[in-house]
């Protein structure tokens, strides 16, 4: 098997479209001949093949070194092992290992480096920063032991008075990553802990007002209001909003998990979902009023009217319903799922009010549908996606929908029409998150291990962070949109400092290097040793200084981090 030079153009100009990089893509497509490959390959080339094609490559060349070292690492320690892999699986590594095969290329003409004799960098100092790589990586994990080769310390660069170090991710070294805080320190400050629950969380979500209320969903039927002292740390009232224990007949399920709740937007009213499909409307004393008995199966998401008067929920099976809170009845019926396959596969996750009469709900096909109250049938349909629709956010001022897609891309809708006035590649995998930052900026974070900041405005992504490859289940914004929390698969729980990055990049506003690094501000590093599981749900409460925190497998806690203490 080979490639062609041509093939290789193809790739580079399918990723710069991927990428959001329109300009750069339109102009290589002028002077090459993609199109005619874009023709003979589109329908087979999933996106981010690239980056793919890259990543194993760096395994193959590697590979070739490890063939000569197989005794020494039998006999060496995991760990040992560990700090090798870490060390020689990265993009520097293996081109360092082709070019002893390779002799360099000398740029001339006007593709030449100003001072480019006093510019070039010694195998040395590429050694140098490999373990200087290695060693802030193992003390980000907590590691304080280790020392690079040459027994120096690590050298951090100053950036706009913020300190950065090189942090290798995903088998390849990135743009650094900004892990100080506020006053400039030069590591990741820990997120720590003021109260764990006794039993798991499975979903939670604070008052929209109070900072004290929070209610929070079990495993058992059972949700909870809870209010706490003022540190966060002693709970003073609990009360208990019990669903009968009661199994889905359809489903088979052997649980009744409260699936979803979800406050009123004036906080006097929360609703509660269960797997067997009631939902039970609580006020905020605890007192049940209403309950509503027509899904079938587990409910999967609930989303209120921005006047508090309805709410709309969904089902496993697509059928959503929209409910009037005042007599508890009916007020439409929506049968979401294809009548042709009789099969209920998924056709989103999500839904989003843009008014107090009308909201969107997904569609068969990726497509999303416009409804109003007063309306059995879509209104008006958005096409573009090809996947199921995981993600819907609503900005009110400029009156802009935004949605992602397991297609991997974000679309963004205006007015009433029907074709999207953005789609902003660069997912390679589910995207699990998606918010409003400002008028301009969105954030999303996905299953592939990034979080990513797009502008509509300039049509390109402008912020990217990569965890580890470590995949990303929830991210929530705080309230004052200030800063970004992120849970991951594995049980950590960062923050990343959207205000620090936002007066990053107008600062270097004339710096055509984008996307710029989103700077993690701190880190649940005690979360390594408890072995809690994927985290399930996050949420801020209303001032931004308690995170309350529910895992798949251990007790749920909540959180600060030194920001707001």
């Amino acid at each position: 098997m080979s490639v062609s030079s041509e093939e290789l153009n193809y790739m580079i100009w399918r990723y710069m479209q991927e990428m959001g990089q329109e300009l750069s893509a339109l102009a290589m497509q002028e002077e090459t001949r993609v199109l005619e490959f874009d023709q003979r390959y589109k329908e087979h080339i999933p996106i981010g093949q690239l980056v793919d094609l890259v990543q194993k490559g760096i395994l193959y060349t590697e590979s070739q070194l490890l063939t000569s070292n197989v005794e020494e690492l039998e006999k060496s320690s995991f760990k040992e092992r560990q700090e090798y892999f870490n060390e020689k699986f990265n993009l520097a590594n293996a081109l360092k290992i082709n070019a002893q095969e390779t002799p360099a290329i000398k740029s001339t003409g006007r593709f030449s480096l100003e001072n480019e004799s006093e510019e070039k960098i010694t195998d040395e100092e590429v050694q140098q920063s490999l373990n200087e790589t290695i060693y802030v990586k193992q003390n980000t994990n907590g590691d304080t032991n280790s020392v690079p080769s040459n027994g120096t310390p690590t050298v951090t660069t100053t950036v706009n008075e913020t300190i950065v170090a090189p942090v290798s991710i995903s088998g390849y070294n990135l743009p650094s990553i900004n892990v100080g805080g506020m006053n400039g320190s030069s590591s990741i400050d820990e997120i720590s802990q003021l109260y764990e629950f006794n039993t798991p969380i499975v979903t939670c979500e604070w008052h929209p007002t109070n900072p004290l209320l929070l209610c929070l969903g079990q495993e058992d039927s059972v949700a909870q209001l809870i209010t706490f002292n003022e540190t966060h740390d002693t709970v003073k009232i609990t009360q208990e909003l019990r669903h009968p224990f009661a199994l889905s007949s359809t489903s088979g399920k052997s649980t009744n998990k409260v699936t979803c709740l979800t406050w009123s937007p004036d906080g006097q009213m929360v609703v509660t979902g269960v797997e067997n499909g009631e939902i039970r409307l609580w006020n905020q004393e605890g007192q049940l009023q209403n309950v509503f008995n027509f899904h079938r199966c587990p409910v999967i998401c609930m989303s209120w009217s921005l006047d508090s008067h309805h709410f709309v929920s969904m089902d496993v099976d697509n059928v959503a319903i929209l409910w009037d809170v005042g007599s508890g009845t009916v007020l439409q019926h929506y049968e979401l799922k294809s009548t042709v396959s009789g099969n209920p596969e998924s056709i989103g996750v999500a839904i989003e009010w843009v008014d107090e009469r009308r909201f969107v709900l997904p569609g068969i096909g990726g497509t999303i549908g416009v409804y109003e109250t007063t309306e059995s049938k879509p209104v008006g349909k958005l096409m573009g996606h090809q996947g199921v629709i995981s993600c819907l956010t609503f900005h009110p001022t400029k009156k802009l929908l935004a949605s992602a897609s397991d297609d991997f891309t974000i679309r963004v809708w205006h007015g009433s029409n029907s074709n999207s006035t953005h789609c902003f590649y660069g997912h390679t995998q589910a995207i699990t998150s998606l918010q409003w930052i400002n008028d301009d900026l969105l954030i999303s974070g996905s299953m592939d291990g990034s979080v990513r900041i797009w502008s509509v405005s300039e049509n390109l992504m402008q912020g990217l962070l990569m965890l580890e490859g470590v995949p990303v289940f929830v991210g929530k914004l705080t309230h004052d949109r200030n800063r970004y929390m992120i849970g991951t698969m594995n049980g950590q729980i960062y923050v990343a400092g959207i205000s620090e990055f936002i007066d990053n990049s107008r600062d270097s506003k004339n710096d055509l290097q984008l996307p710029l690094t989103i700077p993690v501000i701190s880190r649940d590093g005690h979360q390594q040793t408890n072995n809690k599981g994927s985290v399930n749900d996050l949420s801020w409460s209303i001032d931004g200084h308690t995170i309350a925190a529910g895992y798949a497998s251990g007790p749920g806690t909540l959180l600060t981090t030194p920001l707001s203490k």
